[in-house]
């Protein structure tokens, strides 16, 4: 995707669970069963890959919810999920963040 243009920043939402996705690099755990956390444990055998370890966002299309599992492509372009957008529009009635807050308390502010 390198010769594509830049993710395009979205209010994204799992559609199995309603979790916002938000993008963001990781630190990943690592899936080796002799690593113990350190990236090669075991001298004697293999190594688990040390860039298993770390996830830096690159631009993608398909996006993984950390709350249920569900992966999804909200676009045929790539896209990265933020916390808000930029922009509001005149006729807009539904603010992100103040909508989610509402969701997270309940209604109660």
């Amino acid at each position: 995707m390198s010769d594509e243009l830049e993710p395009i920043p979205m209010l994204l939402f799992c559609p199995k669970c309603n979790t916002q996705h938000i993008d963001a690099p990781e630190i990943l755990d690592c899936r080796w069963p002799d690593c113990g956390g350190g990236c090669g444990a075991d001298e004697d055998g293999p190594m688990c890959m040390a860039e298993a370890h770390s996830w830096e966002n690159p631009p993608h299309r398909s996006h993984l919810c950390h709350e249920c599992g569900t992966i999804w492509r909200p676009a045929d372009v790539a896209t990265v999920g933020v916390a808000e957008i930029a922009t509001q529009g005149k006729a807009d009635n539904w603010q992100a963040p103040a909508a989610l807050m509402r969701a997270a308390t309940g209604g109660q502010r």
